[in-house]
Protein backbone atom coordinates (compact mmCIF):
# COMPACT_ATOMS: atom_id res chain seq x y z
CA UNK A 1 0.00 0.00 0.00
CA UNK A 2 2.80 2.57 0.19
CA UNK A 3 3.29 2.59 -3.54
CA UNK A 4 0.24 4.22 -4.03
CA UNK A 5 0.73 8.23 -3.96
CA UNK A 6 -0.96 9.80 -0.89
CA UNK A 7 -4.39 11.78 -2.23
CA UNK A 8 -5.12 15.18 -0.77
CA UNK A 9 -8.53 16.98 -0.88
CA UNK A 10 -8.33 20.40 -1.95
CA UNK A 11 -11.28 22.54 -2.26
CA UNK A 12 -11.55 25.82 -4.13
CA UNK A 13 -14.07 27.83 -1.90
CA UNK A 14 -15.03 31.10 -2.48
CA UNK A 15 -16.42 34.04 -0.02
CA UNK A 16 -19.54 35.12 0.28
CA UNK A 17 -19.77 38.90 0.62
CA UNK A 18 -22.21 39.84 2.71
CA UNK A 19 -23.46 44.52 2.87
CA UNK A 20 -23.08 44.47 6.14
CA UNK A 21 -19.72 43.06 6.10
CA UNK A 22 -16.73 45.40 6.58
CA UNK A 23 -13.93 42.98 6.34
CA UNK A 24 -11.37 44.09 3.77
CA UNK A 25 -9.38 41.99 1.26
CA UNK A 26 -5.49 41.35 1.80
CA UNK A 27 -5.30 42.63 -2.20
CA UNK A 28 -6.91 43.34 -5.24
CA UNK A 29 -6.34 40.26 -6.60
CA UNK A 30 -7.52 37.92 -3.46
CA UNK A 31 -10.66 40.01 -3.75
CA UNK A 32 -11.19 38.67 -7.14
CA UNK A 33 -10.94 35.52 -6.99
CA UNK A 34 -13.07 35.19 -3.06
CA UNK A 35 -16.40 37.69 -4.66
CA UNK A 36 -18.68 35.65 -7.22
CA UNK A 37 -19.91 38.05 -9.06
CA UNK A 38 -23.44 38.13 -10.31
CA UNK A 39 -24.74 39.98 -13.38
CA UNK A 40 -27.52 42.27 -13.04
CA UNK A 41 -30.79 42.23 -14.45
CA UNK A 42 -32.59 45.03 -15.60
CA UNK A 43 -35.52 43.82 -17.25
CA UNK A 44 -38.41 42.84 -15.96
CA UNK A 45 -39.67 38.98 -15.74
CA UNK A 46 -42.41 39.19 -18.42
CA UNK A 47 -39.26 40.29 -20.93
CA UNK A 48 -36.87 37.73 -19.65
CA UNK A 49 -39.35 35.11 -20.08
CA UNK A 50 -40.46 36.33 -23.60
CA UNK A 51 -36.58 36.72 -24.63
CA UNK A 52 -35.45 33.44 -23.40
CA UNK A 53 -34.10 31.21 -25.78
CA UNK A 54 -35.24 27.81 -24.40
CA UNK A 55 -38.93 29.37 -23.24
CA UNK A 56 -41.50 27.15 -24.66
CA UNK A 57 -44.71 28.25 -26.70
CA UNK A 58 -47.20 26.62 -24.19
CA UNK A 59 -46.31 28.71 -21.68
CA UNK A 60 -46.26 32.10 -23.29
CA UNK A 61 -49.81 31.11 -24.31
CA UNK A 62 -50.51 30.46 -20.74
CA UNK A 63 -49.36 33.29 -19.36
CA UNK A 64 -50.82 35.43 -22.10
CA UNK A 65 -54.11 33.57 -21.14
CA UNK A 66 -53.58 34.55 -17.59
CA UNK A 67 -53.46 37.82 -18.55
CA UNK A 68 -56.49 38.22 -20.75
CA UNK A 69 -58.06 36.57 -17.62
CA UNK A 70 -57.14 39.21 -15.61
CA UNK A 71 -58.01 42.23 -17.94
CA UNK A 72 -61.43 40.30 -18.73
CA UNK A 73 -62.18 40.48 -14.73
CA UNK A 74 -61.75 44.43 -14.22
CA UNK A 75 -63.79 44.89 -17.60
CA UNK A 76 -66.81 42.72 -15.77
CA UNK A 77 -66.34 44.97 -12.58
CA UNK A 78 -66.24 48.22 -14.95
CA UNK A 79 -69.35 46.83 -16.02
CA UNK A 80 -71.26 46.40 -13.16
CA UNK A 81 -70.14 49.68 -11.26
CA UNK A 82 -71.58 51.00 -14.69
CA UNK A 83 -74.76 49.33 -14.80
CA UNK A 84 -75.27 50.52 -10.97
CA UNK A 85 -74.66 53.82 -11.35
CA UNK A 86 -77.05 54.31 -14.71
CA UNK A 87 -79.60 52.69 -12.40
CA UNK A 88 -79.07 55.30 -9.70
CA UNK A 89 -79.52 57.80 -12.48
CA UNK A 90 -82.59 56.42 -13.96
CA UNK A 91 -83.70 56.64 -10.27
CA UNK A 92 -82.95 60.00 -9.88
CA UNK A 93 -84.25 61.08 -13.10
CA UNK A 94 -87.21 59.34 -12.35
CA UNK A 95 -88.11 61.07 -8.66
CA UNK A 96 -86.88 64.21 -10.67
CA UNK A 97 -89.86 63.38 -13.34
CA UNK A 98 -92.16 62.58 -10.22
CA UNK A 99 -91.69 66.12 -8.07
CA UNK A 100 -91.85 68.14 -11.56
CA UNK A 101 -95.19 66.87 -12.05
CA UNK A 102 -96.29 68.04 -8.58
CA UNK A 103 -95.04 71.54 -9.24
CA UNK A 104 -96.22 72.18 -12.51
CA UNK A 105 -99.00 69.73 -11.97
Amino acid sequence: MSSLPSSKLQFNQKKNVFVTQLGEPDTEEEDELNVRKFPVVEENGWALVRDGTKTLQSTLLLQKQQELLSVDRELESKRRDFAVRMERCMSKQNELRAEQQKVYG
